[in-house]
């Protein structure tokens, strides 16, 4: 089994993701976001692959895959894997554009 780890982005967004629904007296639903992360971190610990790669990326060294956070089909998970261990890159929900969180333009 691989290890799980979340990059900076990922847990800055897990944290904006509890504050907002634990701010919005949705306690149980923060709690039901944190099973769920736990749950679907020990998917990709066992099934590190399951997540299909995203299309703009399949041509880096280490493309990034993503993957639905188990029961809540509105948060996306977008991670790599590496040898040793699947980095958890970011949090999206499901109605932001993949393609976009992965390439920001800058507007310099």
């Amino acid at each position: 089994m691989m290890r799980v780890e979340e990059a900076s982005d990922a847990k800055l967004g897990i944290a904006r993701i509890i504050r907002y629904l634990v701010d919005a007296d949705a306690v149980h639903a923060a709690e039901r976001f944190i099973d769920a992360l736990s749950e679907t971190s020990e998917l990709l610990a066992r099934f590190p692959k399951i997540g299909p790669v995203a299309e703009s990326t399949r041509n880096r060294r280490i493309p990034i895959r993503h993957i639905q956070l188990y029961r809540h089909a509105d948060w996306l998970i977008l991670y790599q894997v590496h040898s040793e261990s699947v980095l958890i890159l970011r949090i999206l929900h499901a109605s932001q554009d993949i393609e976009s969180a992965l390439n920001p333009r800058s507007d310099s």
